[in-house]
């Protein structure tokens, strides 16, 4: 409904093919054999919703190529390719985190990474091959020759901005304090919790044992509390969930000689109808926690490396390209903090606990807070090239923020809302639940984050470096040394090789002969 309502004709052809998406997908769980847990299955309804991304970037670059002046064939073409660089890096960084997690995850949690693996390489292939087909052929029957039916003037969440973005350009670099100040006092919020009662470790993290069971009618928590205490059990932890008309209760207790399911749900009257009961040795949860802290340490370093690459290539070598990657990598360790304040109060309040699917969110939130940041970043790399010799980079940084914002809040929607369904109507456990609230809070804060922290935190370290090694070392400096060069060796003109150019010379003569096809291919390569 979003996708047909904000963006008209491409929208229903993009819902089209979301549902060729989700067969498609379906269709290649069944071929592997994977095993459908409930991991999989909210991998796989969230990975419906990380699958309009692709969708969303390019139909913004539709709209703002429409609103420049292109014909609606050409800015078509021209969406597609020039969205392709963000959708790559974006989708890179997210297939990072899942080869980490299924290399160092359980069972559930490589059932999750493999689905949102599938998903992310079949929204790909749907989004590139079967929206772009079905849409040439629907301006080629007739469809979509007015802008009304591609909704350019439908604007919401700062999308009107962009056209102005130039002239008024939103002040995020100018108010940087502004916004850290608020950062700060978001992560300050779960300081309290984190020092006092800190997270709440399920068996996996703690060893020891869980059994769930069904609460009696007429019985409370509190009663259950209470008989467990009186027997003598210590650090125990008790989590509830509703299930159909009854409530079903988890109570994680730490290694105990003898304890076994019949015995727990004797001492604490609890009916063993519907339940379970897993039990872990200290071994199995020692390896545990190293997983989980090598899982998270090895995704963002290869993050960051991936980020210093790809940007580099673009901004005059790695470690220029170090810096968009560094700046990304701070921004997730502001929503890192965030998130694991937000565990600690919902521990605090609801008991529920940090496991192997909050690892496997707190992941899918690094791939996707680093997905927004790229579009973003990816807007300063091409304006380092189109708008570098017109303004200073503060002033870049904020116009390439107000161009960018729409599609990075419109991205983060489309991923935050399956996971509010599946918070409240598709996941009947506490652990799955905490996992749907976890990469929900963390995608909110991801986007914001993405908008307000990062790109001030690459302007301020290049302010810094260029006031250390001259204006020559910053960015702008460097990305425009960077295009001269490679625009040079391209023409291979006398200008490559430092000699003065002679408008008469045969290059010159060349130029002035370009063909009608030359020039519109100049149109779709060249801005």
């Amino acid at each position: 409904l979003f996708l047909i309502v904000y963006y008209r004709l491409p929208g229903v052809l993009a819902t089209i093919a979301m549902l060729l998406y989700a067969l498609l997908t379906f269709a290649a769980l069944l071929t592997i054999k994977a095993t459908l847990s409930l991991a999989s299955v909210a991998a796989f309804i969230l990975s419906v919703g990380m699958a309009v991304d692709a969708n969303i970037l390019v139909f913004e670059r539709l709209k703002e190529e429409i609103r420049a002046g292109k014909s609606i064939p050409v800015a078509v073409q021209l969406s597609f390719k020039r969205a392709l660089a963000a959708i790559v890096d974006s989708n890179a960084c997210t297939l990072i985190t899942c080869f980490v997690l299924v290399a160092y995850g359980d069972g559930s949690v490589k059932g999750f990474a493999t689905t949102l693996i599938l998903g992310v390489a079949v929204s790909f292939f749907t989004a590139f091959m079967v929206t772009r087909t079905l849409l040439e052929i629907a301006l080629k029957l007739g469809f979509g020759k007015s802008e009304s039916s591609f909704a350019v003037h439908t604007n919401w969440f700062g999308g009107g901005k962009e056209e102005e973005a130039v002239s008024k350009a939103w002040p995020i670099v100018r108010k940087s304090k502004t916004w850290f100040l608020i950062s700060a006092f978001l992560i300050v919020i779960g300081i309290p919790f984190l020092a006092t009662n800190g997270l709440k470790y399920n068996v996996e993290f703690l060893g020891g044992s869980e059994g769930s069971f069904t609460l009696p009618q007429g019985t409370t928590v509190a009663q259950v509390r209470s008989r467990l205490e009186e027997k003598g059990y210590r650090g125990f932890n008790i989590k509830t969930a509703s299930v159909g008309s009854g409530t079903q209760v988890y109570i994680t207790v730490p290694p105990m000689e003898g304890l076994s399911h019949e015995k727990l749900a004797t001492d604490s009257g609890l009916l063993m109808e519907g339940s379970g009961f897993n039990a872990v040795g200290p071994a199995i949860s020692k390896e545990t926690v190293s997983h989980a802290v090598i899982s998270v340490v090895l995704a963002s370093a290869l993050i960051m490396l991936f980020l210093a690459i790809r940007f580099g290539v673009a901004v005059g070598g790695v470690a220029n390209g170090l810096r968009f990657g560094l700046s990304a990598v701070a921004a997730l360790v502001h929503d890192v903090l965030f998130v694991l304040g937000t565990a600690a109060i919902v521990g605090h309040f609801l008991g529920w606990e940090v496991g192997g699917l909050f690892v496997t969110a707190m992941l899918t939130v690094i791939g996707f807070s680093v997905h927004d940041t790229i579009i973003i970043f990816d807007r300063v790399r091409e304006n380092l090239r189109k708008l570098g010799n017109t303004m200073s980079f503060e002033q870049l940084c904020d116009v390439s923020v107000t161009q960018s914002v729409s599609r990075s809040i419109n991205t983060s929607l489309s991923a935050i809302v399956p996971l509010v369904v599946l918070l409240f109507v598709g996941t009947p456990t506490p652990e799955l639940k905490f996992m749907m609230l976890t990469m929900a809070v963390g995608i909110t804060i991801g986007a914001y984050s993405s908008i307000f922290n990062a790109v001030p935190l690459l302007y301020l370290w290049d302010k810094r470096i260029r006031a250390k090694k001259g204006e020559g070392s910053g960015l702008l400096a460097q990305a425009q040394d960077q295009a001269k060069a490679t625009a040079a060796i391209r023409l291979q003109s006398p200008v490559a090789a430092g000699q003065a150019f002679d408008p008469g010379s045969q290059y010159g003569q060349i130029k002035r002969k370009t063909s009608a096809v030359d020039k519109a291919s100049h149109e779709l390569d060249e801005d």
